[in-house]
């Protein structure tokens, strides 16, 4: 009798396995199948997942993924083009969805949510282009919080993430010429930080304020 019950438990874990498996490799590569846009999606409020993969297709309304990120789930993507901000990682500018192209990578954030649909549809709010390693990637952050001190500036960003800037930094906005300094970065700010692996900031760019 325990032989048949240990081996009746085998015979479970194999199905469960293969059924797992399965799961994890369904193909996603139909990017015909219809979707919703009131399509169910995952919760993922309060959470950003790095994303990163070639563009294997592009249209006037979104661009599809192959996300090779271990981060978040793999395989292809919808990235819906409306509001989307497209960033040149190298210069630090606004890129246009024209300049986008089929086998280009990209790199990105996810959060807010994920379409249950195949391919997914992901909530995306900016996304980078030309860069050769993502050391060349900006980080794209929301301040929460700032304080100033002895002649430096620390951004914090969230419960765990912050960042060290001295007053001297080079700082200019997005869309205009006009003459900035840190003194104009406030709670709510939208900015880009380059060097973001260094002890400090050299470079940013307010997006929005």
């Amino acid at each position: 009798m325990k032989q048949i019950r240990i081996f009746r438990l085998i015979i479970c874990i194999i199905f469960l396995s293969a059924f797992l498996f399965s799961c994890n490799n369904i193909s996603i590569q139909d990017t015909n199948l219809k979707t919703d846009t009131n399509e169910s999606t995952i919760d993922l409020t309060g959470y950003a997942f790095p994303i990163f993969g070639k563009i294997t297709n592009i249209s006037d309304s979104e661009i599809i993924i192959n996300n090779e990120s271990k981060t978040a789930m793999q395989g292809e993507m919808r990235i819906p083009l409306s509001n989307l901000l497209i960033f040149d990682s190298k210069n630090m500018i606004l890129s246009s969805k024209n300049n986008l192209k089929v086998g280009e990578e990209i790199y990105g954030n996810i959060s807010d949510g994920v379409g249950l649909s195949i391919p997914a549809l992901v909530n995306c709010e900016a996304i980078f282009v030309n860069y050769d390693t993502f050391q060349d990637i900006p980080a794209y952050e929301i301040v929460k919080e700032i304080k100033k001190e002895n002649q430096k500036y620390q951004i914090i960003v969230n419960d765990i993430t912050s960042y060290v800037i001295s007053s001297e930094v080079n700082v200019r906005p997005l869309k205009t010429k006009n003459i900035i300094t840190m003194d104009d970065i406030k709670v709510g700010s939208k900015v880009l930080l380059k060097n973001q692996y260094d002890e400090e900031i050299n470079e940013v760019v307010l997006v929005s304020e």
